[in-house]
């Protein structure tokens, strides 16, 4: 009205009416993006979050696996002077105490050999006859009457 644009008050109130308009859209359209934006941060925090949790997961898990790769090489280390050991006392062995051992670890979970728990086996639990539990005394191999393992004392 003052400026001369709008010339009747009319005019103005739809003027007006529709600046309000704009404005409670304008209002309508920004509480949403605000709340998203609130989420958005809420879920850089999480990754955040989540992202130094992975880390430490990661660092665990490589030093685990160093660990784990040291002890794998150790044992394989070990298996390797075994085998050599196994290679030189094989020989020394008669074939028929050799080919019973072997047939015991096929058929018996890879168990063959069982320390004497005072005369009683130290698998099955079954009490030696004497005159046997004397001669794994001393070192003669005599296989358990219940489980047939061979029976040793240390």
């Amino acid at each position: 009205l003052y400026s001369g644009a709008v010339k009747n008050p009319r005019e103005l109130t739809e003027l007006q009416d529709k600046m309000k308009e704009y404005r409670d859209r304008y209002d309508a359209a920004e509480e949403p993006l605000l709340e998203a934006m609130m989420r958005a941060d809420e879920w850089q925090e999480k990754l955040s979050e989540a992202k130094t949790a992975h880390a430490a997961v990661l660092a665990e898990n490589t030093e685990s696996l160093e660990a784990l790769t040291e002890e794998q090489a150790a044992l394989e280390a070990r298996k390797t002077d075994l085998d050599a050991e196994i290679s030189e006392v094989r020989p020394k062995i008669s074939q028929e105490h050799l080919s019973h051992y072997d047939r015991l670890r096929k058929g018996k979970t890879g168990i063959a050999v069982a320390v004497a728990d005072g005369p009683h086996c130290g698998v099955c639990g079954v009490e030696f006859f004497d005159n046997d539990y004397r001669k794994i005394k001393r070192g003669e191999i005599v296989p358990c009457s219940n489980c047939t393992r061979i029976p040793i004392v240390i």
